[in-house]
Formats: C-alpha cells, structure tokens, sequence
C-alpha cells in the first residue's frame, strides 16, 4: 500500500526542512511519498529540483502559475491528478511535523483491516484541538486527513474546488462524518504549527492567504451554499459502502 503526502508550498525552505527531517525519522515503511507542488516561478524552485534527486521518496509537480497563485484547491487536485501510482492521498501542509515513530505503519493498518469498501477518513491529533492539547473540549478537527484513492476517483476530486483557499478539511470531515466513517488517531502526533496558534511568525505567503480569505473565514453559511454539493459528494461514497 502507498501513500502520497500533498503537499503545495512555496518560497518556506525552513518549514519545508523541518517537515522532510520529521518524515524520515518517523516513516517505517516503503512506498510512502512526499509529492511537492510548487509554482515555476518559486525563488526557491532549484532547491525543490535538488531534493528530487537526492530524496528517494520525494516528488515534485511544478504549476505554470504565470505570476499567480492558483489555489490550494487547484493545487492539490492537479498534484492527485499526476499521481495515481498510490492508494492512499493525504491533505499535508508545509507547517507540519510529523512526531510519532511509524505512524505510517498506523495509517496503512486503519486501510487494509477498514471497511473493504475503502470509504473511510483517517486523521491524526494536530497538536491544537482534544484531549491533552490547547484547546481540550474542542472537537479534533481533521487538518491532516487520509484518505483511499477510491472515494477520489468516485467523488471525482481530492478536495472541494468550490471554496478555493479554504475549509477544505471542513468539507472533508462534513462528507465522512455524515456517514460514519470517520476515525480520529489521537495517539499519531502531527503537529500543525499554524500562526494563529503558535509563536510561529506569519510570511508573505500566510499573509496572502489571510487576504484571499477575507468574508469567507467567518461565514458560516458556506454549508448551505453548497448544500447541493455536499450532499452529492455524501451520496457517491454512500453508494460505494457495502
């Protein structure tokens, strides 16, 4: 069983750094890859091109962005798109860590002893949200989820493209909580070392993103708008379970 680790990124060599240290002391398994989508024009695009060739389990999809940030949406969706040799995709951002030893030897259990249908959402402790963490009686919130090529192929994308730089992981958690098969590892520790919620300093690119957001962070009627489009997504995987 593979796994693809999404990733889109941008000009945070240091974060990216950490990321890639974290997987290779922590990865037991073979097949486990760390795709990286990058624009053409990065600053830093050599250093992505090096990691390449000198990582065995790292590979890089680069965007003709001419000049432009296409999307998280489109970005990951695209990175699904040139990677269908896996099983397994995961919504992974350049401001994780991953901590616990053999976590991936973890996510490939949950897959191969699930449902055989394979329509289930995995995701781990963030370090922010449930017991133990910051914020304790808040439910854990899905930053990091997996899951089977099956229900992409099926649904027909890896994340929603309807809300482009944001509540991706939301519409996930809606999607699989709906129907049941959701299953939240609170002993695999990936940490998310947001800014809002650390002493990490915000950079350009979580600047741009916080503008891009602005009027659809606070607007919780996001579920009603695409009431239609939930409810198709909740309808596809359902037909699937056995």
């Amino acid at each position: 069983m593979k796994i693809a680790l999404l990733c889109p990124t941008r000009n945070r060599r240091n974060k990216l750094l950490t990321l890639i240290a974290s997987l290779i002391t922590t990865i037991k398994t073979d097949g486990v890859y760390l795709v990286l989508g990058v624009d053409e024009d990065d600053p830093i695009k050599k250093y992505y091109d090096y990691l390449q060739h000198n990582v065995p389990f790292i590979r890089v999809i680069t965007f003709k962005n001419n000049g432009k940030f296409l999307g998280l949406s489109t970005m990951w969706n695209e990175m699904v798109r040139q990677t269908q040799d896996v099983d397994i995709y995961a919504m992974v951002g350049d401001d994780m860590t991953f901590l616990t030893q053999d976590w991936d030897v973890e996510i490939k259990k949950e897959f191969e002893n699930g449902p055989k249908d394979n329509v289930l959402m995995v995701h781990c402790n963030d370090g922010m949200r449930g017991p133990g963490n910051k914020y304790e009686n808040v439910k854990p919130f899905c930053v990091n989820f997996f899951v089977h090529k099956k229900c992409v192929d099926a649904v027909g994308y890896f994340v929603e493209p309807y809300i482009e730089n944001i509540h991706q992981d939301t519409w996930c958690q809606v999607v699989y909580d709906s129907l049941g098969r959701t299953k939240y590892r609170h002993d695999i520790l990936i940490k998310h070392l947001h800014v809002s919620e650390t002493k990490d300093k915000a950079d350009t690119i979580t600047d741009n993103l916080e503008k891009l957001r602005v009027g659809i962070w606070d607007n919780n009627n996001w579920m009603v708008t695409y009431k239609k489009e939930l409810e198709h997504d909740v309808s596809i995987l359902k037909s699937l379970i056995k």
